[in-house]
């Protein structure tokens, strides 16, 4: 279902720039994506759209991240333009691998493997290539879980 929400908003057409529209409206697609930032709701597409109005509370449409890990800590800031997956596989797991296996060594302890409702997810072939690699001697325990 279509949503259109009232309140002020902090809206950001580009990455270097914002705009605040006082008493504006920010029209959802029923995918859940920003379809469109207006001041007057009949510039926006509002048939049979839920109309849900915040008062005076600030709205800003967009994906804030506003929490960071441990091992992501020394790369807040950097390449913040990427997508999500990539910025992680880049940046943030070869981090957090340099503490686990850190950890491991001292302990003489191999890390243990949560595999929790994956399976479903994945094509035979990557399921596989899965199951081949938690069957050698990497890990400790796997718990699988569906």
């Amino acid at each position: 279902m279509n949503k259109i929400y009232k309140a002020h908003i902090l809206f950001t057409k580009e990455k270097n720039s914002f705009e605040v529209l006082e008493n504006g409206y920010v029209a959802v697609g029923a995918d859940g994506r920003v379809t469109g930032v207006a001041t007057d709701l009949s510039s926006l597409d509002s048939e049979g759209a839920e109309v849900v109005d915040f008062g005076d509370c600030l709205l800003i449409p967009a994906m804030n991240d506003m929490h960071v890990h441990a091992a992501q800590y020394r790369n807040q800031g950097i390449a913040m333009d990427m997508q999500l997956l990539p910025w992680l596989q880049t940046y943030t797991f070869p981090e957090e691998m340099k503490y686990a296996s850190l950890v491991f060594e001292r302990k003489g302890l191999k890390p243990i493997l949560l595999l929790d409702d994956i399976f479903d997810k994945l094509d035979k072939k990557r399921t596989s290539q899965l199951l081949d690699l938690v069957g050698k001697d990497h890990f400790g325990q796997v718990f699988i879980t569906d």
